[in-house]
């Protein structure tokens, strides 16, 4: 799937993250670094599906973990 580069600026990219990352709504986050309010709901949302992506590809590396009937604790299993 193409995936489409942001126009917007290294600086600005930077400042919408770490807005996201502080929990700054979409619109507040756009007044504050002075971009429309779409174009950073539409990075939010790429941001979110990003987040997505990543955690379903790591959850698909990592092994089940295996308990035994009897046991309230994990067993180890050396076969994989």
């Amino acid at each position: 799937m193409y995936e489409r580069q942001s126009r917007l600026s290294k600086g600005k990219r930077d400042r919408l993250i770490e807005h996201f990352v502080a929990g700054t709504t979409a619109r507040a986050a756009a007044e504050l670094v002075g971009v429309h309010r779409n174009t950073a709901a539409s990075f939010y949302t790429r941001l979110r599906k990003v987040i997505a992506e990543q955690l379903a590809e790591a959850s698909s590396r990592r092994p089940a973990r295996r308990f035994a009937p009897h046991a309230s604790r994990p067993v180890r299993s050396w076969l994989g």
